[in-house]
C-alpha cells in the first residue's frame, strides 16, 4: 500500500486513481491505527481522507472547479466523515468511494477515468 504518512508527507499524485476504490476494511484498519497512535488527531488526519482532500485540491480538479467550490466540496467530505467510517465499518467489503458524498464520489470517479 501507499498509505502510512498521517497525511504529513507530500501527496503523491498516483494515488488519486484508487482512492475511491479503496476497501472499507481498509479504512477501517486506518481509523484503527490513527485512534491508537494519535488520538488527539481528527479523522480527517487519516491518509485517506486526507489523500481525498488534497486530491479535491489537485490541479485536475482546480481545472473542473472554482476555488469556492473545492472548499464546498471540501468541507462535505469533512461532514461525512463520521458516517463514511460507521458505514465502512459495518460493510468492510464495500469501497470507501460508495460513502463519499455524491458531488465528492462522481468527481473522485472522473479522476480515475481521466487517467487511464
Amino acid at each position: 500500500m501507499i498509505f502510512g504518512s498521517h497525511g504529513y508527507r507530500r501527496f503523491n499524485t498516483e494515488v488519486t486513481v484508487g482512492l475511491g476504490n479503496i476497501r472499507c476494511g481498509y479504512l477501517n484498519h486506518e481509523v484503527k491505527s490513527a485512534r491508537q497512535d494519535y488520538p488527539k488527531e481528527p479523522l480527517s488526519k487519516v491518509d485517506v481522507f486526507s489523500y481525498t482532500g488534497q486530491a479535491l485540491f489537485g490541479s485536475h480538479v482546480a481545472h473542473q472547479r472554482t476555488e469556492p467550490e473545492r472548499k464546498a466540496l471540501l468541507e462535505q467530505l469533512g461532514a461525512a466523515i463520521p458516517t463514511v467510517v460507521s458505514n465502512c465499518r459495518s460493510n468492510p467489503d464495500h469501497r470507501y468511494g460508495d460513502y463519499l458524498p455524491a458531488p465528492v464520489r462522481v468527481l473522485m470517479a472522473g479522476l480515475a477515468e481521466g487517467s487511464e
